[in-house]
């Protein structure tokens, strides 16, 4: 109610019936897992919270958005999301929110404790450059298949516990960042990426070499926008197209348009290409409907030598 200052942890437990929280304009401190495990759909953080604990809303199954006051100087929200007002923290990734993809914004440098744990829907995680720590069980609990890791990485504790569907773990860094994994057996499936000079180290480290696969980081033949991907991005492309998606066979040298929609604005880099295919030989498959456009650059699409395109699907570059 209105003259509430702080709002202690646990708070509200155990009760799925409990499908609402409204909160007082004269609230000032939230505090750790205040909601847990209750049915509310989403917070709206008022202007005056200027103090918000780790994980607030724990166990919520059915919370998928925090909503921010325009005018709270410490938060913001984009796409559901409870970030730092400065756009540099990632605080928490609503439990309940769908999407089997997520991309963290650049800037973002640091990722809260507990920040995505128990999310049920995330399969793809790609943190760009700029993340240097992912704090405690920020990735747990979670039917993750894939997690990528930048070059700036620098450290991170109780990394992937939890994380049985586990499929590939991709790290930048030529230097391997601190960390502590789950026991050799658990991680022992699961192929980890790295810089093809790097290897050794991985291999080497008393942390990361409980890995038991290893493989070197491959650039992919394409870029978009004039930005580059390599095979970390093969799952999370969707998210940097306004459609559709690509995907890359490594083994038929076919890169697949599926109702990819690319816009691209400006003037871009190097190439000033909306999408460039820079290897010899590829194939470029189309299904569906594609879309490929650019304003203020040299071209909407650069083919390499010998590229051909094929499939039954459409493609319309302006």
């Amino acid at each position: 109610k209105e003259g509430t200052y702080g709002i202690s942890s646990h708070i509200v437990r155990n009760n799925i019936s409990v499908t609402e929280v409204v909160l007082p304009q004269s609230l000032k401190v939230l505090g750790f897992e205040a909601f847990k495990k209750i049915g509310i759909t989403k917070l709206e953080i008022p202007a005056g919270c200027t103090k918000i604990g780790i994980n607030v809303a724990s166990g919520c199954p059915y919370f998928t958005e925090y909503i921010v006051a325009e005018s709270n100087p410490n938060y913001t929200a984009v796409d559901g999301v409870l970030y730092s007002k400065d756009m540099k923290t990632l605080e928490n990734y609503p439990r309940g929110k769908p999407g089997e993809v997520f991309v963290c914004p650049s800037g973002v440098k640091d990722v809260e404790e507990a920040a995505f744990s128990g999310n049920q829907y995330l399969k793809h995680i790609y943190f760009q450059e700029g993340v240097k720590s992912v704090n405690g069980d920020a990735l747990r609990d979670q039917p993750l298949e894939s997690v990528s890791f930048p070059s700036s990485f620098t450290s991170s504790s109780l990394l992937l516990f939890g994380c049985h569907k586990l499929k590939a773990v991709y790290c930048h860094a030529t230097t391997p960042p601190l960390a502590i994994f789950p026991s050799k057996e658990v991680i022992s499936e699961i192929t980890l990426y790295v810089p093809a000079e790097a290897i050794g180290a991985y291999k080497n480290h008393k942390d990361w070499g409980e890995f038991s696969h290893f493989a070197a980081i491959e650039n992919l033949p394409f870029s978009i926008g004039g930005k580059d991907f390599d095979n970390a991005a093969i799952n999370v492309i969707s998210a940097f197209l306004d459609g559709g998606n690509i995907t890359y066979d490594k083994d038929t040298k076919t890169i697949t348009l599926d109702n990819a929609v690319i816009n691209c604005s400006g003037s871009t880099r190097t190439n000033k290409y909306a999408f460039y295919v820079n290897s010899d030989g590829v194939k470029v498959n189309l299904v569906g409907d594609n879309t490929i456009s650019a304003s203020g650059a040299a071209g909407g699409m650069f083919l390499y030598d010998n590229a051909v395109i094929t499939g039954e699907g459409k493609l319309t570059v302006t």
